[in-house]
C-alpha cells in the first residue's frame, strides 16, 4: 500500500511575482469585492440621485455617468499600479512620504490660506491649478512606503527602538497634520493602515499593547475634547433625539428598514429621497 503524500513546506524561499494582479484566491476575492463595492456604489448613486439630476433638469444617468467615468479612470489606474514592478514602488516609497508630509503641512500652517482655505472650518483641499486632497494621497503613501520599510527592517522588529520607532516617527508627520485639519477620522484610518501592515509583516503583540496604552488617552482625549463628537456618539446611540441634527442620518436609515426592511422597496422606489426634494 502506498503512503499518501505529506504537503511539505518549502525549505527554500518563496519566490512572489513582481507585479500583476495577484496570485490565488486572495487577490481574485480582493478583485470581486472591488468590483461589487463599484458596482453597488453606481447603483445606489443612481437611486439617489436620478430624482435630483430630473429636478435639476438633466438627464436621470448625470450624475452616475459621471461617477463612472471616474470609476473608468480608476479601473484603469488600478491595472496600471498592479503592474508595477513592486522594486519601482519601493524606489518610490520615500517620495511619496515626503511629498505627502509636504503638502500636509501647507494645509495647517497658517500663511497658506490663499492655496489652502477653510472650508466649513476645516483645511482639507490645496487649490493648486487643480483642486487635490493630500489626505488621500496619504493614504496610499503610508502603505507604500510601510510595506517597503517593514521588508527592510524585518530582522529588527523584535526592538522597539531600532524596529518600530522609525515607523512611529514618520507616521506621526502624516498623523499629526490630518489631524490639525481637522480631521481625525483619516487621521486614524492612516495610523490603522500603518499597524495593520506591521502587524501582517510581524511585529510583536507587546508592541501594539503599549501602543494601545499610549494611543487610548489620546482618542479619548480627541472624542471627548470635541463636543461634536460627543454628540455625534450619543445620536448614534439614540438617533430619535435628535432626528434633524446629529442623528438625521441614522434616523433616516432606521426609516428606510422600516418602510423596505433588509431588500429595500426597489430601485428608484424609495420615498425618503423624493419627500427631501420635494421639501
Amino acid at each position: 500500500m502506498t503512503a499518501r503524500p505529506v504537503d511539505v513546506a518549502p525549505t527554500g524561499p518563496v519566490r512572489f511575482p513582481d507585479s500583476g494582479l495577484g496570485r490565488g484566491w486572495e487577490a481574485s476575492a480582493v478583485i470581486v469585492l472591488t468590483a461589487l463595492l463599484l458596482i453597488f456604489g453606481l447603483v445606489s448613486l443612481y437611486n439617489a440621485s436620478s430624482i435630483f439630476a430630473m429636478e435639476q433638469e438633466l438627464a436621470d444617468t448625470y450624475y452616475v455617468l459621471r461617477q463612472g467615468t471616474g470609476v473608468a479612470i480608476g479601473v484603469v489606474v488600478m491595472v496600471i499600479c498592479a503592474f508595477i514592478p513592486y522594486s519601482v514602488w519601493s524606489r518610490l516609497s520615500w517620495p511619496l512620504l515626503l511629498i505627502s508630509i509636504g503638502s500636509l503641512v501647507l494645509l495647517v500652517v497658517p500663511w497658506t490660506e490663499s492655496i489652502a482655505p477653510s472650508i466649513n472650518g476645516s483645511r482639507r483641499w490645496l487649490r493648486i491649478g487643480i483642486t487635490v486632497q493630500p489626505s488621500e494621497f496619504a493614504k496610499i503613501a503610508i502603505v507604500v512606503w510601510t510595506a517597503g520599510m517593514a521588508v527592510k527592517k524585518a530582522s529588527q522588529f523584535r526592538s522597539l527602538r531600532r524596529g518600530l520607532a522609525p515607523f512611529l516617527v514618520a507616521w506621526a508627520l502624516l498623523v499629526v497634520p490630518i489631524a490639525l485639519e481637522p480631521d481625525f477620522s483619516t487621521a486614524l484610518l492612516i495610523g490603522l493602515l500603518g499597524l495593520i501592515i506591521i502587524f501582517s509583516a510581524g511585529a510583536r503583540i507587546s508592541h501594539f499593547v503599549f501602543l494601545g496604552l499610549v494611543l487610548v488617552p489620546i482618542v479619548y482625549w480627541q472624542l471627548v475634547g470635541e463636543g461634536f463628537r460627543v454628540k455625534r456618539l450619543l445620536a448614534w446611540a439614540d438617533p430619535a433625539s435628535d432626528p434633524a441634527g446629529a442623528g438625521f442620518q441614522a434616523y433616516q436609515s432606521l426609516l428606510a428598514l422600516g418602510s423596505g426592511g433588509l431588500t429595500g422597496v426597489g430601485i428608484g422606489q424609495g420615498r425618503l429621497e423624493v419627500q427631501a426634494i420635494q421639501c
